[in-house]
């Protein structure tokens, strides 16, 4: 009897650990366990990271997909996986997606992950994430919803470009960098709010947001300031960025040393500009698709104006180049189309490539006798353009540097030139009459193609090449060739459609035919 006692003791100490280790397993609420998901079940694609973590992936599957759920954990065969990233691109042009749900377990969000989501309204990032890729959410046009969790630090390269119907957004307070185009071409963006801890922001982060009112910043933030919601460098010598929705006339403020690069840019309602004579530079961009700007004066105190910086001012009529000014920066008046005279002053040395391509209105030109250089597509396609005169200071004429001048009747190159580049005067279809001086060696492909009313010409015994389609279609063209002292290169059909073409040098093989 008291054996049996003993027994039955010893039984039930051996089982109190089992009964309280069931008890607590069945204690855990619900919303602690992590659920693990067969990845051959999942409509979602994974690709293992390490020993213990994996990410979502990209697959060509998703195309379809309305709503998603990334589980916080997979099962790969008989191991236990982790989901801890989204990977690059992994939803990209999931155009149908309306909503996801991402767990806790994900601490970083790759590359355009979400780009191209135009159905997606709103996401949830949870607190875990600590870094989103460049791009993640670009083009999601939709998107209205975001809250950006307190764990990131950066705000990357155009984070949320073309997100256009985002209205607001709250910037974490530890973000330090604000990336180039990060919320380019948001267009119902109305405030930002840079708080204190953020030390840069990139080129054009705040481009094409029309509605933009307001910028302000965190006052104990050290590197910028604002002033009537246009943000400022700390000490307002420098104007950063001007709200898209600036109307009317701006005056900036006497302060300002330096126009940053696309601090105007798409301020499609400014109509005119005062820029204090404490100017010395203007950025790259800076006012750049102001769609209303109709003229503007640039101070003497101007020595640099940066490429584009008024390109795309389709109304600007007018403008003068201070003599401060030494070089005119590529596409710097490329698309004024109702431009129709410019200024350059002596001091200017070289004109850059496509600086005043489109410029559609500009009937005359002066060029000083200060330029060296004409860029590659410099004058190209100036429609009104009737004549240009090239100072013998230019050494170099760059590619297509007049091409599709349709109304250009006559150009003058001077010696000072050794080559003729290529589609330099191509589809100027109104040009009949032009000297090519005995300088010239090198004649480029195409450089006079469709000139259909150019008609005497003559190429001096130095030119050693012409390039291929040189002279296509030049259909009234009669061109005598000194071929008295090299064997010309000659590029295929560099002459044909021409009325007449005349070698000085009577043999059978005048020139060198090459393909």
């Amino acid at each position: 009897m008291r054996k049996n006692f003993v027994l039955l003791i010893v039984s039930f100490l051996l089982c109190m650990p089992e009964v309280a280790s069931s008890k607590k397993k069945n204690d855990v609420p619900n919303s602690e366990i992590t659920e693990v998901v067969d990845a051959s079940n999942s409509q979602l694609k994974f690709n293992i990271l390490t020993e213990s973590t994996a990410e979502v992936i990209n697959d060509d599957s998703y195309w379809s997909l309305i709503s998603a759920t990334i589980p916080a954990k997979i099962k790969i065969g008989d191991y236990v996986f982790t989901v801890t990233r989204i990977g690059s691109k992994a939803f990209e042009k999931c155009q149908n997606l309306t909503s996801i749900e991402i767990p806790s377990s994900v601490t970083s969000i790759g590359n355009e992950a979400f780009s191209d989501c135009s159905s997606l309204t709103k996401i949830k990032i949870p607190s875990s994430v600590t870094s989103i890729g460049e791009g993640a959410f670009f083009d999601c046009k939709n998107l209205t919803d975001i809250e950006l969790p307190s764990s990131i630090t950066r705000i990357e390269y155009g984070l949320f470009e073309g997100c256009k119907e985002l209205t607001s957004i709250k910037i974490p307070s530890n973000v330090t960098t604000i990336g180039g185009v990060a919320f380019n071409l948001c267009a119902n963006l109305k405030k930002i709010e840079i708080p204190s801890k953020v030390t840069s922001i990139g080129n054009g982060a705040f481009h094409g947001c029309e509605k933009l009112k307001n910028i302000s910043v965190d006052s104990n933030n050290p590197n910028y300031s604002t002033m009537e919601g246009v943000l400022y460098n700390k000490n307002k010598t420098e104007i950063v960025v001007v709200p898209g929705s600036t109307k009317g006339k701006f005056t900036i403020p006497s302060s300002v040393t330096s126009i940053s690069k696309g601090a105007f840019a798409r301020c499609k309602g400014l109509k005119s500009i005062e820029i204090p004579s404490s100017v010395t530079s203007i950025g790259e961009f800076a006012f750049s698709n102001c769609e209303g700007l109709t003229n503007i004066e640039i101070p003497s105190s101007v020595t640099s104006i940066g490429d584009f910086a008024f390109s795309t001012c389709p109304n600007l009529t007018s403008i003068k180049i201070p003599s401060s000014v030494t070089y005119i920066g590529d596409w710097v008046f490329s698309h004024c189309y109702s431009l129709t005279s410019i200024e350059i002053p002596s001091s200017v040395t070289k004109i850059g490539d496509w600086a005043f391509s489109h410029c559609e209105g500009l009937t005359d030109i002066k060029i000083p006798s200060s330029v060296t250089s004409l860029g590659d597509q410099a004058f190209s396609h100036c429609y009104s353009l009737t004549s240009i005169k090239i100072p013998s200071s230019v050494t170099n004429l760059g590619n297509s540097a007049f091409e599709k001048c349709t109304s250009l009747t006559n150009a003058e190159i001077p010696s000072s030139v050794d080559s003729i580049k290529n589609h330099v005067f191509r589809y100027c279809e109104n040009l009949t009459s032009i000297e090519i001086p005995s300088s010239v060696t090198f004649i480029g492909k195409e450089a006079f193609e469709e000139c259909k009313n150019l008609a005497n010409l003559e190429i001096s015994s130095n030119v050693k090449e012409i390039g291929y389609g040189a002279f296509f279609n030049c259909k009234n063209l009669k061109i005598v060739i000194d071929n008295s002292k090299y064997n010309i290169k000659i590029g295929d059909g560099a002459f044909l459609e021409c009325k007449d073409v005349i070698f000085t040098k009577d043999s059978e093989n005048p020139a060198i035919i090459e393909p």
